[in-house]
This record gives structure tokens, sequence and C-alpha cells, in this order.
């Protein structure tokens, strides 16, 4: 069974089969942490992007709300909209301060740059293991080799995160 999510909000991955080749436990994890960065990668990307379109779509009301409270001259309507500006205004302010807490944009850089590492141990190991026999490593030494540099990786990114969420 999985651990629970990681405090990167990565979730670990299963074990492998019981009796499975390195070559083949090299492949599940490797899979397994391909998707499950490709999740987290998706995740921030879309609240990056809602963050800034919805900043941007709020910020433009706050001054078309404010331009029509200045041009009208009954109370009440004036008091609603300089109300319904102060609203969006805070609203604008806790959607900055969420991005700003979380580091939407920031995770999403960070989830595509060890995606990519990740993809690029695939395909090396994808290689090395299609080369004929005589021509590769040991495949066991090799599948250790693939295992380290996964970790490598896997512990890059939890620094990394940390260093991000310490802004």
């Amino acid at each position: 069974m999985a651990n629970p999510s990681e405090p990167s909000g990565i979730n670990s991955v299963e074990p492998p089969p019981a009796g499975s080749s390195p070559a083949q436990t090299v492949e599940h994890y490797l899979a397994g942490y391909e998707a499950q960065f490709k999740r987290a990668r998706r995740t921030v990307k879309r609240r990056a992007s809602r963050v800034t379109i919805w900043a941007s779509i709020l910020t433009g009301l706050i001054a078309v709300l404010g331009s029509i409270s200045a041009r009208l001259s009954t109370d009440w309507i004036s008091a609603a909209v300089a109300i319904a500006t102060t609203l969006v205004s805070s609203v604008v302010a806790a959607l900055l301060a969420w991005n700003d807490h979380f580091h939407h944009r920031e995770l999403w850089i960070q989830r595509s740059e060890v995606l990519a590492e990740i993809n690029v141990l695939r395909r090396r190991f994808a290689m090395r293991s299609s080369l004929p026999r005589h021509m590769r490593r040991a495949e066991d030494r090799d599948a250790v080799a693939t295992l380290e540099a996964l970790n490598e990786v896997l512990q890059n990114d939890l620094e990394s995160w940390k260093r991000i969420q310490n802004r």
C-alpha cells in the first residue's frame, strides 16, 4: 500500500509485485512517479492559471465598479457599487495571498523539471534495456543505478519544494 501524500503533494508509489525482476522494478517506479508528477504538474498549472486569470478579471472589475460609483448620483446605488468594489478588492487580495502562499507557478515549473528528469531516466533505461545482451552492463547493476538516480531526483524534488514553500 502506498504511503499517504508526502508534504510536497507527491504520493508514494505502491511496491512492485512480488517476484519482479530488477528491470521490472525500475520500470514500475519510473512509471509510478512519472504519473504522480504529471498529476501534480497539471494541478499546480491549473491553479496558477486560474489565480492569474481571476485576479486579472477581478482587478478589471474593481476599476469598472469604481468608475461606475464615481458617475452615479443616487446614494444607495453608489453605496452598493462601493461595497461591491470593496468586496471584489478583498477577493483579489485573498486570491493573490493564496497564490503567494502556495507558489503554484513555481511549483508548476519545478514539477515540469522533475517530470523531464524522470522522462530522461526512463528513456535511458529503456535504451540500455533494448541493447543486445553483449552490449549491456549487468542488468541488476543498471537497475540499481537507475533506481539510485530516481531516488536522487525525488530527494532534489523534496529539497526544491521546501525552498519554494519557505519563501
